[in-house]
Formats: structure tokens, C-alpha cells, sequence
């Protein structure tokens, strides 16, 4: 006869888990936190011992290469959490529990990687496994701060899956960072600067060029397109000056180390729209 509970050391995190999310990848049967599991066995491969373990809790099993082992006699341990270790601590293997997996591997394939991620975001990471159910007390982990790095030690399935876990949390917060550029055309601003008579007076009304210019420092850059001869001459003068704003303000905005962005002439359209200016999209 068999009873089934958590195991002991994913109580905490499982409790975490479904007052958090609900529902999430790690689940493992209720049975696996209290009660006595037996186990007769009659010369019986270890893999096959695992392997009705598994069955019996209705979860998977992932077995590493273990050595081959026969065991013989009648196992019996005051919960299945006790069960595993007896077994572990005699045949030496390491075993986690996590998407409805028992993992098993050989001790002493133990490994250790180290993650780099933004300094930040260590003490954010470990949360974040602790709330999917992945991490796991018994493996070791260590933080460096200063130099955003995080060590993981244990099961090779182990730390691949963290590895994994962590390079997918970094990459989400850059996509989310990433910003969309907006086009509005300019229908009733004049691009470029514009000279107008009045009562013996010649007065100059900056254009958008000008304006933007003059919000980046470059006061003076944009007003030389009013002297230009022609329509044609100051057509040219405005979008280069368009062109060239425009490039400043994105590559203001754009995080560094990013390659910097440049907009071809060819992508500012400006139209002469009779006294309403100069028109720009």
C-alpha cells in the first residue's frame, strides 16, 4: 500500500506558486508531502524502481545515465521525499521534481554554470524561479552583484533549464524596451524658414527645422535655409536640415551600445503647399 505527499523541500515554493499565479509549470502530485511509501524489491534494477515511482504519482521520469544497479529487500521510508533521498544517498543520485518531471541524474555528473545578466536583476531572477516552481534549496546558487553574475550548481537538467529561464527574463525587458517611431505630417508648419514684409520690415518665421534646432542647441544651424535662392535651393536646404534633426532625435532616444539609425533623404517627403507652408511626412 502506498500514500503520497509534497516533498518537504517544495512546499514553500508550490504554496508561492498558487497564491501567486494560480497554476503554473511545476506541479507535483498532493500525495508526495506526508505518509509511508513502501517498496519490495527482488533483485530489481534501480531504473525500474524509478520508473514505478514515477508511474505511481503519475508523473514523468527522466532518467541520466545511471549505473546499472540491482536492489533487493523490502524499502520503506515515512514519505516518498525520504524514499528518494534513502535512495540517492546509497545509490548516489540527485533528483528534482519540476513541470511534472522527476529528473534523475548521476552525482557525479553535477555541474556548474555561471549566468551573466544585468546587475539588477539577480535578487529579481531568483524570485522569479522561486515563484515558477524551479528553484531548488538543495542545489547550490550564489549571487555576484557588482559584476552581474549568478552560479548555479546541480543536476546538469538542472542548470540548463535555469540558464534557459534566465536568458529568456533578460531578453523580454530589452523587447519591451524597444520604442516605435511615429510619423506625423506636417499639414500648417512651414519646414523651412520663411521671410515675410511688413511696413518697410523684413521679418523671419522659423520653420519646423529651425524650431527642432534650436530644442536641440544648434540655434542659428536652420535659419541660413532662409537666404537660400529658389524654391528648388530651399527645398534641398530643409530636407537636408529635416534629415539631419530628425537623425539626432532618434539616435537621442535609442539605448547605448545600439547601432545608431539614419533616415535616407529619400524617406522625408516635403511638398510646397501654397501658404500653408511646406509640408512634411
Amino acid at each position: 500500500m502506498f500514500t503520497f505527499s509534497f516533498p518537504g523541500r517544495l512546499l514553500a515554493v508550490i504554496t508561492l506558486l498558487v497564491l501567486s499565479v494560480g497554476h503554473a509549470c511545476a506541479r507535483v502530485p498532493d500525495e508526495w508531502k506526508s505518509g509511508a511509501y513502501a517498496y519490495s524489491a527482488d533483485n530489481t534494477p534501480l531504473n525500474i524502481i524509478l520508473d514505478d515511482f514515477a508511474s505511481s504519482f503519475g508523473v514523468e521520469v527522466n532518467l541520466g545515465t545511471l549505473p546499472d544497479s540491482n536492489v533487493t529487500g523490502k524499502l520503506r521510508a515515512e514519505s516518498p521525499e525520504a524514499f528518494l533521498n534513502r535512495l540517492a544517498l546509497e545509490y548516489r543520485f540527485q533528483w528534482f521534481v519540476y513541470n511534472s518531471t522527476l529528473y534523475v541524474s548521476p552525482q557525479a555528473a553535477q555541474t556548474s554554470q555561471r549566468i551573466e545578466i544585468s546587475p539588477e536583476a539577480a535578487p529579481d531572477l531568483k524570485e522569479a524561479l522561486r515563484g515558477v516552481g524551479l528553484l531548488e534549496p538543495r542545489f547550490g546558487w550564489g549571487e555576484l552583484p557588482d559584476e552581474g553574475v549568478v552560479l548555479v550548481t546541480g543536476p546538469p537538467e538542472y542548470v540548463r533549464q535555469i540558464t534557459e529561464f534566465a536568458r529568456k527574463s533578460e531578453s523580454k525587458p530589452e523587447a519591451e524596451g524597444n520604442k516605435d517611431m511615429m510619423a506625423f505630417p506636417l499639414r500648417y508648419a512651414a519646414v523651412a524658414d520663411r521671410t515675410i514684409r511688413y511696413r518697410d520690415q523684413e521679418l523671419r518665421v522659423p520653420g519646423v527645422a529651425t524650431i527642432l534646432n534650436e530644442l536641440l542647441g544648434h540655434a542659428g544651424n536652420a535659419s541660413s535655409g532662409s537666404q537660400a535662392s529658389g524654391q528648388g535651393e530651399d527645398e534641398q536646404v530643409s530636407r537636408e536640415q529635416s534629415q539631419s534633426v530628425l537623425n539626432e532625435l532618434i539616435n537621442r532616444n535609442i539605448p547605448c551600445g545600439t547601432q545608431p539609425w539614419r533616415i535616407a533623404p529619400s524617406a522625408i517627403a516635403i511638398r510646397n503647399c501654397g501658404c500653408r507652408g511646406w509640408q512634411l511626412s
